[in-house]
């Protein structure tokens, strides 16, 4: 499958438990004063280790967290974006950990618990060894998913990412509720699927879903933000994606004001011959400029080398 994980620029976060109190409330402060404070606590931990039992200062606080975000996603201009990132999802993370309880540094059952509770929450893509900062601290490096795409449900939204762990994609719906369509900065995240029951799980496995996710996986690599603006918001269609045929037009990608997009299949499948997807996007980017120039086309097919439109009002 060609879902392009190259895409998914992923983002590194870790998080500190430490019983002292100023990194405790350091987190607004920003990283680099969080990586300051860590390095001052290394730096005096070989001087406090052989008190540090005695003082009572060996025992992991689970409710003093700290998050740092580490490479989240850098843009060929070297600026770095971090808007993607759900602000609740810190504050899941803060009360899933404090709800283990503390622990001894050199306890491996705690430290257990603590990996365990983090591999409950969807948002978390990959976990890092964890690593103990002696007398009182326990780090473990995380990965965090990129949403690209959302699914709907009655009156809200969830956003989706792509899930590798098994070595095959899959979309996985992330933590949090939206009450209007969730965007990444500038642009929104195309719905790929309206669920008429409540999810059995945080997969999505089904073929057309995973065939809408791969077509909002690869807008994220060939169209920019200016792109996105143009585009606006969008409903991924692709449960007709595998039988496209030169009568069956196959995805339907639907824009704002009664416009569609004839896309045809999707870069999930295998198809011999198949027009490249950046053909398709690329003259996708073509229409959206069109519409802006006054051509005031309904449908456009891409599937061609050279796409069809059909303008508004036409007989065609």
């Amino acid at each position: 499958m060609d879902l392009l994980s190259t895409s998914l620029s992923k983002a590194v976060a870790r998080f500190q438990f430490h019983r002292r109190s100023g990194l405790a409330s350091s987190t607004a402060l920003g990283p680099v004063l969080f990586v300051g404070l860590i390095a001052l606590g290394l730096y005096f931990g070989s001087r406090l280790e052989d008190g540090a039992e005695s003082a009572g200062f060996t025992r992991i606080e689970t409710n003093r967290m700290l998050l740092e975000y580490g490479e989240i996603l850098q843009t060929a201009s070297g600026e770095v974006r971090t808007e993607w990132i759900d602000p609740r999802w810190e504050e899941l993370l803060s009360d899933r950990m404090a709800a283990v309880a503390d622990f001894e540094a050199d306890d491996s059952v705690g430290i257990a618990q603590v990996m365990a509770g983090l591999g409950e929450l969807a948002f978390i893509e990959e976990l890092g060894e964890p690593r103990v900062l002696w007398p009182d601290g326990l780090e473990v490096p995380l990965r965090i998913h990129r949403p690209i795409a959302c699914i709907a449900w009655q009156d809200s939204y969830f956003a989706v990412a792509v899930d590798w762990s098994l070595g095959t994609p899959r979309g996985v719906i992330l933590e949090g509720p939206w009450y209007t369509l969730p965007n990444v900065g500038t642009r929104y995240l195309p719905v790929i699927d309206r669920l008429e029951e409540v999810p059995q799980s945080v997969w999505l496995e089904q073929r057309a879903q995973l065939d809408a996710l791969s077509i909002a996986d690869s807008m994220w690599t060939h169209l920019d933000d200016s792109d996105y603006a143009r585009l606006g918001r969008i409903v991924i269609d692709a449960r007709r994606a595998r039988e496209t045929s030169v009568d069956e037009p196959g995805t339907r990608i639907e824009l704002e004001g009664h416009r569609v997009v004839l896309f045809g299949r999707s870069p999930a499948q295998d198809a011999p011959g198949a027009l490249p997807v950046a053909d398709k996007w690329r003259s996708i980017q073509i229409g959206l400029k069109d519409l802006e120039n006054g051509i005031d086309w309904e449908s456009l097919d891409v599937r061609w080398d050279h796409p069809q439109r059909v303008l508004r009002g036409s007989d065609e």
